[in-house]
């Protein structure tokens, strides 16, 4: 069966100037790569007429679904409305239904009606469009079509983008094409380089059936490795991640789309165990992303950021002594740490760092991304040292990531 391809545009002069981040394209090509759909290409462009019309032109001639986000507000910035009309020959025309849908909105909103005319010339839909209305919002969606190419006009506010192409563009893609959802696993791997692990695995590689891909993605503290395979054969697709969970063993420490903090939240409720946490160089961000998970009551009793010398002291009873002899970021403190949370907060485990997240601070002999990172689990506690980067946002989010991973590998 052939895949149906599709493209991404997004439009508005804040996502090119970077002021917006487009999170758009990124969910949707998420959603339409499962439903089946094959996404070629995504792109953004400005809030210009002609830049739109160029960009239907060319993409219309190559996909069978073109999705666009944005440009669709109550602003005389926003000229997507009139120009999708133009290009594709229609006339603007009120639509009741969806300027009653903007009546009630707005009366939920101010708790009166009121329209200003940009409010109203929202209602404005092309005699070209199918129409899909809107339920949290006022722009509607519209669609239209051209030599077999469907497009589709989304709102750019990510929630009513969303609410829609749940809603009401899916079920529409699988009536108008004959869609087979395709899926991938993704796999979590742990302490390695992107190119050892890389050299690791290409003997595996090159066995592997030719319908199978691989793709390695890197981010702070993990490498995740997707694979997937063209026919959605699942028994080699699973042959394949029995062979790499054999070679890489414990290094695997999750799948899927789950962060860190959801797997290891996981495992500690599953078996009645409590964690803490003391942290120095990443400042609370461990326990802000261990709370971030529902449930985590259960398992989480308390963080101590303990930034200061005397705060590790005071706090976590680490010896004066330790740090005098051999530093704040040393094995010892960071053992010191994170026994003492376990200890002041009565927890089966306990998670520490000390590090120099820089971009200052460092020594030749402790460089800026010099990271000591303590586990303590049910009375042992052990730590290990890292090296990372010159960026204090990234030593951060690698430090507070790893630090997850490696209670969670302890528990496995």
């Amino acid at each position: 069966m052939n895949k149906i391809k599709a493209s991404i545009v997004t439009i508005g002069d804040e996502i090119l100037i970077g002021q917006i981040i487009d999170s758009n394209s990124a969910w949707l090509a998420d959603k339409l790569f499962h439903a089946g759909l094959t996404v070629q290409e995504i792109r953004s462009i400005s809030d210009d007429p002609e830049q739109l019309e160029a960009t239907l032109s060319e993409l219309i001639a190559k996909n069978e679904v073109l999705i666009l986000t944005g440009g669709l507000g109550p602003t005389s910035d926003d000229k997507t409305v009139e120009t999708l009309n133009r290009f594709f020959g229609g006339e603007l025309i009120t639509n009741e239904d969806v300027l009653a849908d903007i009546k009630s909105f707005v009366e939920k909103r101010r708790g009166f009606v009121n329209l200003t005319p940009n409010n109203r010339a929202q209602a404005l839909v092309s005699t070209k469009a199918k129409v899909l209305r809107n339920p949290i919002g006022t722009a509607p969606s519209q669609v239209f079509e051209q030599n077999n190419c469907m497009v589709i006009s989304l709102p750019g506010v990510p929630f009513e983008m969303k609410k829609i192409f749940e809603d009401l563009v899916l079920p529409l893609l699988n009536q108008q094409f004959e869609l087979q959802a395709s899926s991938y696993e993704t796999l979590h791997v742990i302490g390695y380089a992107e190119s050892e692990l890389s050299t690791i695995l290409a003997p595996w590689e090159a066995k592997m059936a030719p319908t199978m891909k691989i793709a390695y993605l890197p981010s702070p503290g993990i490498i995740r490795l997707r694979l997937s395979e063209d026919y959605q054969n699942t028994e080699i697709l699973q042959l394949h991640l029995t062979e790499l969970r054999q070679i890489l063993g414990k290094n695997i420490v999750g799948s899927g789309k789950e962060r860190v903090e959801y797997a290891l939240s996981k495992i500690l409720i599953s078996n009645n165990l409590t964690i803490a946490t003391a942290e120095s160089c990443t400042g609370g961000s461990i326990g802000s992303r261990i709370t971030s998970i529902a449930g985590a009551s259960e398992i989480f009793k308390g963080g101590i950021t303990a930034y200061s010398n005397e705060a590790k002291i005071a706090l976590l009873k680490v010896e004066s002594e330790d740090i005098a002899q051999y530093g704040a970021v040393s094995k010892q403190v960071a053992c010191a740490m994170a026994k003492g949370a376990a200890q002041v907060l009565n927890t089966d485990i306990a998670v520490s760092t000390t590090g120099i997240a820089g971009p200052g601070g460092g020594t030749p002999e402790k460089p800026v991304g010099t990271v000591w990172i303590g586990v303590y689990v049910n009375g042992e506690v052990e730590a290990k040292k890292y090296k990372f980067t010159h960026s204090r946002q990234v030593n951060i989010e690698r430090t507070a990531t790893i630090a997850m991973y490696e209670v969670l590998r302890k528990l496995l």
